[in-house]
């Protein structure tokens, strides 16, 4: 029981000193360009698609970060 309140209380103290810290916000946004190269490969072009997608950035330390990303990745069939 006394591990239980002392992993609970040193969880409580690290999540306190992550939202202190300044958490950024931001978007990634990219280009995919796919090909197919080959024997019997005749008749397919060059695709492009794109992604996009949500980042955050979160202060362990001075010199570390967590970083958390989220994309969207929007296909094309050949």
């Amino acid at each position: 029981m006394k591990k239980v309140l002392l992993v609970a209380a040193m969880a409580v103290f690290w999540v306190t000193q992550v939202t202190a810290q300044d958490v950024r916000f931001g978007a990634k946004l990219g280009l995919n360009f796919a090909s197919i190269t080959g024997d019997n490969t005749d008749g397919f072009d060059t695709v492009t698609s794109f992604n996009y997608g949500l980042v955050a950035e979160v202060p362990l330390s001075e010199k570390f970060s967590f970083q958390p990303e989220v994309y969207i990745l929007v296909r094309v069939f050949l």
